[in-house]
């Protein structure tokens, strides 16, 4: 709403330029050469279509300025702009000879004025001449407002023209300083240059400066034009006061129902309002008032380029596309506000994207959005398109952007995570899928935020993503969709029910997995009762496809519970239901071949006869042959073999199933091959080679097919190639849940001698797939701690080994080669502990390994009398008579040798045990007696210090008496004196001078030897000073004395005092000691003499 918020336009009045109008109406005198005669000439409805009469006229009668002017403006009042610059050029040349500067900045306004209507760029006119563009006409105005300021630079006409061209061409930060001086020259009336500021402060976003600007132009001018109103309105508008932006505009539409500007905004309040709740009741009453204010200035002004969109906008919607298009290109042409042009382009590209060209519709698109950068409607049509024309690699890479501007938009946050969730678009990984979830779940939590229901689609597809690595996320999901779904009052989805199940089942929650099978087929037969009398067949399909795989899915869920007579029975329903639906007739024979029911093999033959081409039915056949059928050295003759290879020949030569068996059978026959002679190797190669042609060929089909990947690695691991084949293990870990995985990852780091997380691999198959107990994985386990055990010389490692390898025996008694691991692991114990160092075993470790050889020899006797021993019989039975004869011996002398280690070593313990604890108790007895040291020590000083302060308050109490006492004796000396003192002469007194200073000494000296008497603190009242000697100014001692005052008798209560240049006496309470302790610490140190006489 920027584009016209100040429609500037040349008025006489206004501007200062003077006319010669009858104020109370529009009517024009205009005088003759006959005196006191005049020409009245109404400018409203008697101005000729032709100027070049009435130019005539006022060239004769040599008419003045202002009445050129106010013709040519009353021209471009009536939109007749080309008449009035025909008449003000006319008169400049007639008036060439006087000012002429009127005329130039008349013109100026006039051309800006022109500037509103003209196109951006050139366009043919209806004569097929081509229209002089908005460039153009911005260079004449400023051309004439250039030569007008040349010649008077300080009119303020020619600085408004300024401002105003300033902001016709958005240089805003120009137009303001103009503005501003022509407001100071007029001391704030000059209302054109208020109106003018308060664009510049609206299009800098100032919108309360503007409005207070607007308003007092409105209140200085009511009839002012352009209208204030239309400017207040649109600050209303920015503030978020719409309803008094409405009052604003309809009462400029009461004063000029014809202004564009008005209508316009009056169009865009309506939309705006009708678009707020389009589920309103008064939506339609709303959007056809709107489009009422649009028509009213289209029909007056077919350029404006504001009505033009909103009309686009609605025919848009009517599918209108032809009217649609030319409407953009008049905004186009003719506008130069940016947001209207990327509006315009939008359309454009919207129209296009709607009759499926997606080319033009993509460059309009991106023209919208090079317009206009912030616009998100145009960013997300060329998405839209981009995904429309299969390229969804782009796409996503526009509502990256997107996003990366604008974090919240929950459109594209969306669009971006269903199209990373994508697997068939270009650059699909495994951190695309983690940016897909975090989208959509963003998406999610801004939908709950705004409390708008999320899609289902959405839900769905988080649980697609993250079913397989994060099933319980992908449960949450689908619970989250089926939550959305009830919170809606929608029915709910079988198919949410029936996938929640499917989770739930593969997680193994089975109990869980059949509540919601259960919930499902209700539902199925729910709809189903509903729909019996619709007429809708393909309805009826689909909830038929519901019941059967609903049905289907618990049968399986009931085969998978144990229940299987409860299986057979629903796959023979789901047979009912669907006679062609082959999967449950599949599971029924695959349940009669792992049972081995007599007829099973031929049921399975019949089925395969009647399914022939089926590649499930093939394969199924292909594993029932492997279970009755032993599989030959030769391939050639074996049957499997033969199954598959007519499978890839006549019916799919690319089976994925049939080839990756065929390279099992391969790696299977290289595994049993001895390799006991060059040709044997040979043939080991050749089957290793053929295995890895097949597994190749699988994966050329199905690159992230883990089984034909693990073929490959476990080739790799055969040919002693582990470390390339652990790469492969760990990556099929991610996609593939079997226990032949861990087992696999198992052996490769084994055989890496990387024990730890062999063992690792071992116990997760173990614990994870077998319940914890499976001999095959005991045994694995065993064999890597052995090898762990060995290779670090670990006893503890060794006695692991065996307690797997018993556990192993325990679920399997009577195996004849997990007893022999048993006493292996015996023998090497015992082995290990004979050959450790005395530091690193005990005799409890020896006695174990004895007590386990025992065991070990019994068991190598049992083994070799067994009909099917793994070692030859004399072989075991040497090994257990090299127990009883040698290791027995031998761990007989190792026990006596570790018994005498330890008792040795045991007293040597035992002798450094007293010696540490004799050093303890002697550094006990020395920490306790300087404990008592200190202790005493810090009594004496505490003694010490409280004496001190004793001593220091007595010392306290006797300076203060003694002070007071002297005190006293001095005040009652000179209440004697002043009372019986002989009254002298003058002559004696002048005599008696020689002899004062000595009788003054000796009366100190009298009063000094007093006080040293008393053991006051006197000295550190009285401490020495050192004066300035005022005739040689040197620095000597200054002591304290008491000197005779001459004075009257009158005077004679002040004889004695203290000179005004020593220390006063320091106040009691001042100069005592203050404290005790500092008291104490000074008595300690002070000189004998501290109370001495004040003299010395």
């Amino acid at each position: 709403m920027s584009d016209s918020a100040a429609n500037f336009t040349y008025d006489p009045d206004q501007n200062g330029l003077g006319s010669a109008e009858d104020k109370s109406g529009n009517i024009l005198d205009i005088p003759t050469g006959e005196e006191g005669e005049v020409v009245q000439l109404d400018l409203d409805n008697d101005l000729p279509e032709d100027p070049n009469d009435l130019c005539v006229f006022l060239e004769n009668e040599k008419c003045d300025v202002q009445y050129w002017l106010a013709i040519g403006l009353a021209y471009s009042r009536k939109n007749l702009i080309d008449e009035g610059l025909e008449v003000i050029k006319r008169g400049m040349e007639v008036l060439r000879e006087g000012d002429i500067m009127p005329f130039e900045a008349c013109i100026s306004w006039l051309y800006l004025k022109k500037v509103r209507s003209a196109p951006v760029e050139p366009i043919k006119g209806p004569n097929d001449q081509p229209l002089q563009t908005k460039g153009d006409y911005h260079k004449l105005a400023t051309t004439y407002v250039n030569n007008a300021t040349t010649k008077v630079s300080n009119w303020y006409i020619n600085h408004l023209a300024r401002g105003v061209t300033s902001i016709v061409t958005g240089k805003f930060d120009d137009a303001l300083a103009p503005f501003d001086k022509v407001i100071k020259e007029s001391g704030n009336s000059n209302i054109l240059a208020t109106m003018g500021k308060a664009r510049v402060l609206y299009a800098k976003k100032n919108y309360k400066g503007a409005l207070k600007l607007y308003q007092s132009a409105l209140a200085a001018r009511p009839d002012m034009f352009p209208d204030p109103r239309i400017g207040i309105g649109l600050c209303f508008w920015k503030l978020d006061a719409k309803h008094d932006a409405l009052a604003a505009w309809e009462r400029a539409l009461e004063i000029n129902p014809e202004n564009e500007a008005t209508n316009t905004y009056l169009s865009l309040y309506y939309m705006d309002k009708a678009l707020s709740d389009v589920e309103s009741q008064d939506f339609a009453q709303l959007y056809a008032k709107s489009l009422g204010y649009t028509q009213a200035v289209f029909k007056r002004n077919k350029t404006n380029p504001a009505a033009a969109i909103s009309l686009a906008t609605y025919l848009f919607s009517k599918k209108n596309t032809p009217a649609v298009l030319k409407l953009c290109e008049t905004v186009i042409n003719y506008s130069n506000v940016p947001t209207l042009i990327s509006e315009g382009y939008f359309w454009m590209a919207r129209s296009y994207h709607h009759m499926e060209d997606y080319t033009k519709a993509e460059r309009y698109y991106n023209m919208a959005e090079s317009s206009d950068k912030t616009s998100i409607l145009a960013k997300m049509g060329k998405g839209y398109v981009q995904v429309a024309n299969n390229d969804s690699a782009s796409a996503i890479l526009t509502f990256e952007n997107m996003v990366h501007d604008n974090p919240n938009n929950p459109e594209a946050l969306i669009m971006l995570g269903l199209l990373c969730s994508d697997p068939t678009i270009p650059g699909y990984t495994s951190e695309r899928k983690r940016k897909s979830v975090i989208h959509l779940e963003k998406f999610i939590r801004l939908s709950k935020d705004k409390n708008e229901p999320v899609p289902i689609e959405v839900f769905v597809t988080i649980a697609k993503i993250k079913q397989g690595t994060d099933n319980n996320g992908a449960l949450t999901a689908l619970e989250n969709a089926l939550s959305t779904l009830k919170d809606n009052d929608k029915a709910a989805s079988i198919e949410l029910q029936n996938n929640i199940g499917v989770l739930h089942y593969t997680m193994g929650s089975l109990d869980s997995a059949r509540t919601y099978f259960e919930m499902a087929l209700e539902e199925c037969e729910k709809q189903k009762s509903e729909t019996e009398s619709s007429e809708s067949s393909e309805k009826k399909r689909i909830e038929a496809e519901f019941l059967v795989s609903v049905t289907y899915n618990i049968a399986r869920l009931e085969e998978a519970a144990g229940s299987a007579d409860k299986a057979r029975s629903l796959y023979h329903k789901v047979n009912e239901l669907a006679p062609g639906y082959i999967d449950a007739r599949i599971r029924l024979a695959y349940m009669d071949v792992a049972q081995a029911l007599p007829d099973a093999f031929e049921g399975m033959q019949k089925l395969l006869d009647q399914n022939i081409d089926s590649l499930e039915v093939r394969s199924l056949f292909a594993w029932s042959l492997r279970r009755y059928k032993r599989a030959s050295k030769n391939i050639s003759d074996d049957a499997e073999q033969k199954h598959h290879k007519r499978t890839l020949v006549d019916y799919n030569k690319h089976d994925i199933y049939a080839l990756i068996s065929i390279g099992n059978l391969y790696l299977t026959i290289a595994r049993e091959i001895r390799a006991s002679s060059n040709s044997d190797v040979e043939k080991k190669d050749k089957s290793y080679v053929k295995a890895s042609e097949f597994f190749a060929k699988a994966l050329q089909l199905d690159p992230k097919n883990a089984f034909a990947a693990q073929g490959i690695a476990i080739i790799l691991s055969e040919t002693k190639r582990a470390e390339m084949a652990l790469s492969i293990f760990i990556k099929i870990r991610e996609t593939l849940h079997d226990v032949s995985v861990y087992m696999n990852l198992g052996h490769c780091q084994v055989e890496l001698k990387q024990y730890s997380k062999a063992i690792e691999s071992y116990e997760i198959a173990l614990n994870r797939f077998k319940g914890g107990s499976d001999p095959q994985l005991l045994t694995l386990l065993g064999r890597a701690w052995y090898a762990r055990g060995v290779s670090e010389s670990s006893l503890e490692s060794l006695k692991t080994s065996l307690a797997y390898s018993k556990s192993a025996v325990e679920l399997i008694p009577d195996n004849p080669s997990l007893k022999f691991n048993v006493a292996f692991m015996q023998f090497q114990i015992s082995d290990v502990v004979r050959r450790l160092p005395e530091t690193r075993r005990t005799a409890e470790d020896i006695k174990f390994a004895a007590d386990g050889l025992e065991q070990a020899i019994v068991l190598l006797n049992e083994i070799a009398k067994d009909k099917r021993p793994p070692y030859p019989a004399n072989e075991l039975e040497q090994r257990a008579l090299m127990g009883q004869n040698t290791v027995r011996k031998q761990l007989e002398r190792a026990l006596e040798d570790q018994e005498e280690y330890e008792s040795l070593a045991a007293s040597k313990l035992d002798a450094a045990r007293k010696i540490r604890d004799a050093e303890k108790a002697k550094l006990e007895a020395e920490r306790k007696f300087k404990e008592e040291e200190e202790r005493k020590r810090q009594e004496i000083m505490a003694e010490e210090r409280r004496v001190l302060q004793e001593q220091a308050r007595e010392w306290s109490d006797r300076a203060r008496m003694d002070l007071e006492k002297r005190e006293e004796e001095e005040a009652e000396k000179r209440s004697k004196k002043k009372s019986n003192g002989p009254k002298r002469s003058k002559k004696q007194r002048e005599g008696s001078d020689a002899s004062s200073d000595e009788g003054i000494s000796s009366g100190v000296s009298s009063d000094e030897e007093s006080a040293k008497d008393s053991d006051s603190d006197n000295e550190l009242k009285t401490t020495s000073k050192r004066s300035k000697n005022k005739s040689t100014g040197e620095t000597e001692p200054s002591k304290k004395k008491r000197r005779l005052v001459k004075k009257q008798s009158d005077l004679s209560n002040e004889r004695i005092q203290d000179s005004d240049e020593e220390e006063p006496l320091p106040s009691e309470a001042g100069d005592k000691i203050q404290q005790s302790e500092v008291v104490a610490h000074e008595a300690d140190t002070a000189d004998p003499d501290l109370f001495g006489d004040d003299s010395e």
